[in-house]
Parts: C-alpha cells; structure tokens; sequence
C-alpha cells in the first residue's frame, strides 16, 4: 500500500515538474530568446488604443507571439467590457521595407463580441539605434 502512495507521489511531483519546464518555457518576454531559432526577440511598439498586451517578434524566424504582464498569453482584459475574455491572435506580415517587422493582432472577445484588428509594424526609432534627446548646454539658458 505505502509503494503504490510512492510510486503515485513521484508521479505527481514530476508531472508538476513538467507542468513547470512548460510554463517557464513559455515566459517569453522580449530580450528573451526565440524557442525556435535562439536569437533575441524583439518587443514591437504597441498603440494605446491596442490593450494591455505587449508583441514580441523574432526577427528571424517568423515567430510572433502576444504577452500579457510578461508571460506568454493570448487572453486579456477587453477595453470595452473590463473582463479578461479577450482573446488575441498574432498573425506575422511580410515586411514593407525588407528589414521591418510587421504583425497583424486581432482582438475577439467572448463576452461583448468586441472585434479589433490592429496593424502594428516596427518603428524606424526602433531600427538599429535610438534618438538621442538634445539637452540644453551650461551656457544655453535664457
């Protein structure tokens, strides 16, 4: 009796231990690494109106997944509703320019039936190198 109540804990505790490899793998934020290719993702811009969700994108591969406060994730909270019923597919574009990443989000809620598709492509600012902001010099004040 007490071998099958081992035999059954260790089970449990490497399922739990899976469910746990699987969950972690799955916490892809960007400037974490493509499960696919290993190179950096890259988190793209995302416009107010889209949510509170974030795009990484890999810019190699064609992976582009939507994360919800850091965790990989396709449901979130609808801007119409206010419930987390809002489910998101994350569909990757063939670039304009060659070089820039371009994904297709669509919003579809299972409560309100609120439906939104947004087009959310790289920024040039994100492109390379940043925009340096101008500060005043010692000598520049009025």
């Amino acid at each position: 009796m007490w071998f099958a109540a081992l035999i059954l804990g260790w089970a449990v505790l490497l399922l739990l231990v899976g469910l746990l490899q699987q969950s972690h793998s799955l916490a892809m934020v960007a400037g974490g690494s493509c499960p696919r290719c290993q190179n950096i993702l890259e988190d793209l811009p995302t416009p107010a109106e889209a949510g509170t969700y974030e795009i990484a994108v890999c810019p190699t591969c064609d992976l582009a997944i939507s994360t919800v406060q850091g965790m990989a994730g396709r449901a979130t909270w609808c801007p119409k509703c206010r419930n987390r019923t809002l489910e998101l597919t994350v569909q990757r574009l063939a670039p304009l320019p060659p070089a820039m990443l371009r994904v297709r989000v669509t919003e579809a809620c299972h409560l309100c039936n609120h439906h939104a598709i947004h087009l959310i492509d790289e920024s040039p600012l994100t492109q390379g190198k940043g925009q340096v902001i101008p500060f005043p010099k010692r000598g520049d004040h009025p």
